[in-house]
């Protein structure tokens, strides 16, 4: 099971390289934290506050800065992949369970690397929303892939879009999937059931509190069959409008991943509990850092 934790920075770079690229420009960068294991005891692969406190620090040194002054990148191009890299090694001596580091520049180009480099870009083909990812190693100016010259179905998908459907394709390494959104609003209170109400307060914080607490959340489906569909379309409806202790033991994000992996028979999961924090649940690690 993946758990990712989403962490921001503003900060600026330059290539050598690419027209406008050369010129001084600045994005919102979007990073994805990846982390990889078993459920422990409490129902959670780590501790988001756990998280938080690792890695913050770290990324404080690239924000609101000029990426290409800092030593990290002393000769290289701070491209999304090369950043990815960078971050990766950073933080992988402090957080043994990091899976991977996925570095957004904007909606449309993203890499990352999980001991391998990963360019992703996205695009639309007719009403479908589709990210495409490319594995490989980074060239002399930190790229994997000149974007510009990638095609998809004979089309060039360097392309702003607006993803407002829900729904479309991924690919990767010859594997297609399709993709589906759906959205339920529930309300929870985690704890163990052995552990006192104080206990459950300090291993789970708020989260913990007799009043409960809700979400909108947020499930995408990645399937080539028909059927995960309907599947899907039934647990949500299951789950929609309730409290998740009625049906789920000490429902985490986690441990609701799990309860919905188990019924849908689906290529792989993934849930938001927060815009900031998701998991993933699939057998195919090949593809996990792209999901």
């Amino acid at each position: 099971m993946i758990l990712a934790r989403k962490f921001e920075f503003e900060s600026s770079h330059f290539y050598n390289w690419g027209g406008k690229l050369r010129n001084l420009h600045g994005h919102n960068y979007e990073i994805w934290i990846l982390i990889e294991g078993e459920l422990n005891p409490f129902g959670m692969v780590k501790n988001i506050s756990e998280i938080k406190e690792k890695v913050i620090p770290i990324l404080e040194r690239f924000d609101h800065t000029l990426l290409n002054s800092l030593p990290e990148f002393n000769g290289k191009n701070p491209t999304v992949e090369v950043i990815s890299w960078v971050l990766y090694g950073a933080i992988k001596g402090i957080l043994r369970e990091l899976f991977a580091v996925r570095v957004f520049e904007d909606e449309d180009i993203f890499g990352a690397y999980d001991g391998r480099h990963f360019l992703g870009f996205g695009c639309i083909e007719g009403c479908l929303k589709r990210e495409v990812w490319v594995r490989g190693e980074i060239d002399d100016l930190g790229r994997v892939e000149d974007i510009e010259r990638v095609k998809v179905s004979e089309r060039k998908i360097f392309e702003k879009f607006e993803d407002l459907r829900g729904f479309g394709r991924v690919s990767f390494g010859g594997k297609e999937m399709e993709f589906r959104t759906y959205r339920f609003s529930s309300a929870h209170i985690m704890g163990l059931r052995e552990l006192s109400y104080e206990e459950n307060l300090r291993v789970f914080g708020k989260c913990a509190r007799r009043e409960s607490h809700g979400h909108n959340y947020k499930l995408i489906v990645f399937s080539d069959r028909e059927g995960t569909f309907r599947e899907a379309e039934r647990v949500v409806g299951e789950l929609d409008h309730r409290l998740l202790n009625e049906v789920i033991e000490n429902p985490t994000l986690e441990n609701i991943a799990l309860y919905i992996n188990n019924r849908v028979d689906a290529e792989a999961i993934k849930i938001y509990e927060t815009p900031r924090t998701y998991v993933l649940t699939t057998n195919l690690r090949e593809i996990a850092v792209c999901l």
